[in-house]
């Protein structure tokens, strides 16, 4: 959709982070859901371990799933959060929504701020992902390579495309022509 169309207010409905104006948001009972937002709030952590352990359901447990899903993604444990450049806060967020081991992953721009490399490591990370994925971006070679349904929110409504993003210029200028 296009830029104020609602596709991040659709997500933060669907992470349970705002309310609908009207109908219901229904998740399966016991599934687990992460949102990685646009601009993730990392106030109140010293260092990434800190903030991707916080993002588990049992930190002391899990947190050797933290220190692999930081270093997987390029990071020191130990970097303080206090100077991050928005790449390396970029992949902080991602290795928490990772590490978090989620049925449900809501990614919004997650290539904003990351380098080919990441991107590419982000690509990979998708494309063997097991649980269900929505991911909201304008970054049209990332939604290439890792999409396999698309769904375009067009004038309030959802339009479902059940191919990749490679075909939805095509699929798009059909709708438009009808």
């Amino acid at each position: 959709g296009r830029n104020g169309a609602g596709k991040s207010t659709l997500m933060r409905m669907l992470a349970g982070r705002l309310g609908a104006d009207s109908g219901d948001v229904w998740i399966q009972p016991g599934a687990r859901v992460v949102y990685l937002a646009q601009e993730p709030d990392m106030s109140g952590f010293d260092t990434a371990l800190d903030y991707v352990a916080d993002g588990l359901a049992d930190p002391e447990r899990d947190y050797y799933r933290a220190e692999g899903e930081l270093d997987l993604f390029g990071l020191d444990p130990a970097q303080p959060i206090k100077g991050m450049s928005g790449g390396q806060a970029r992949r902080a967020a991602l290795a928490r929504a990772f590490a978090a081991d989620p049925d449900v992953l809501l990614l919004d721009e997650p290539t904003n701020h990351l380098d080919i490399a990441a991107i590419e490591y982000l690509e990979t990370r998708i494309k063997s992902y097991r649980g269900a994925l929505l991911t909201v971006s304008h970054d049209r070679r990332f939604l290439t390579e890792t999409s396999t349904l698309c769904l375009w929110l067009r004038q309030g409504q959802v339009l479902r495309l059940d191919r990749g993003y490679g075909a939805f210029e095509g699929w798009a200028d059909e709708v438009e022509e009808a």
